[in-house]
């Protein structure tokens, strides 16, 4: 990548009458002027980037002189220098000694920053010679979440728990709002990717795996292949507390896996049980139809360790649970 210094920055102060007319006026703005604080960052290539705060009219003046005092930051800086840490790079914007009694993070220290802020990005995108949405997408969640300044979520979530905690909601595409059915689905998916990211040995099947057993339908929430154990692995998740009936449901499960779904020269199947109650999450294996002992230890011996799954479970709970709470 090229490094370009950043030798100047321009800003404008634009504005559109749209007030005449009303135009894109509602109950609380009812005559706004459509404008915005524009900011070109330049540098000693060429390259240009751009970025901008909406603003509505009146007052647009002061977001240009903010953006002026706080070009200081990025003005004879290498692009790299402030890529490697945006994090920081915001954190300087906002926490200037003499300037940020005026907000710090509101109102038009807000603005400003926000528009140098977007500059900055801009500009890295065009020297990647990639649109903004593409040099995103090709960042690693690591990346990601070192551009952002957690110093007001931290108490909701960590920047390692984030890492992990969009999978669970991306994939599953949760809203603020989900309910305890999603959840539940949430947690199947975050143990589908927790039990493969454990190492290579356990191979992904199916989800929802339907069965039938006589004249009633069943589904099973995951199964997965052992390849060291040359064995299914059959988990069912269960909300609530652990009961004798779960694990005759587990056992029923194992007895069709064997008869309709294990290959010859395989293992008898393991069920794995997991109950995710309220104040704790309880993870048991179900080795009882193994036909020796000296199979159930081997088992026992190489699959992962029940609290440590029940522990990881509960955690990734917990943080879905927390942020239903807080988006309510």
């Amino acid at each position: 990548m090229n490094d370009p210094k950043i030798t100047h920055v321009r800003v404008v102060d634009l504005r559109f009458p749209t007030s005449l007319h009303q135009v894109g006026s509602d109950a609380v703005n009812r005559d706004p002027d459509y404008s915005a604080a524009y900011c070109i960052l330049e540098t000693d290539t060429g390259v240009e980037g751009h970025g901008l705060t909406f603003t509505l009219g009146r007052g647009t003046e002061l977001c240009v002189c903010a953006i002026q005092y706080l070009s200081q930051f990025v003005r004879g800086r290498k692009l790299s220098s402030l890529t490697t840490d945006f994090a920081a790079f915001s954190r300087q914007l906002t926490r200037d000694t003499q300037f940020r009694w005026l907000g710090p993070e509101k109102g038009v220290i807000h603005l400003a920053a926000a528009a140098l802020i977007n500059a900055v990005w801009d500009l890295y995108a065009r020297v990647e010679g990639k649109p903004l949405w593409k040099l995103l997408a090709d960042l690693e969640p690591e990346e990601i979440v070192r551009a952002v300044d957690f110093t007001y979520i931290s108490d909701a979530i960590t920047p390692e728990e984030e890492i992990k905690d969009p999978y669970v909601l991306e994939f599953l595409g949760l809203k603020d709002e989900y309910s305890e059915s999603e959840i539940e689905e949430a947690l199947i998916l975050h143990l589908e990717r927790f039990l493969l990211e454990l190492g290579a040995d356990f191979a992904f099947i199916g989800r929802q795996r339907r069965l039938r057993i006589g004249d009633e339908w069943y589904r099973i929430d995951l199964l997965f292949f052992h390849r060291k154990l040359r064995c299914l692995v059959v988990i069912d998740l269960k909300r609530g507390r652990f009961t004798h009936a779960d694990a005759g449901q587990m056992h029923m499960y194992l007895n069709y896996a064997r008869e309709h779904w294990t290959h010859e020269g395989e293992n008898p199947p393991v069920g794995l049980i997991l109950c995710s109650q309220k104040d704790e999450a309880i993870a048991r294996y179900a080795l009882d139809g193994l036909p020796n002992k000296i199979l159930a230890t081997e088992y026992r011996t190489v699959l992962p360790d029940e609290q440590l799954i029940a522990d990881e479970i509960e955690k990734t709970r917990q943080q879905l649970e927390a942020r239903r709470s807080i988006t309510r």
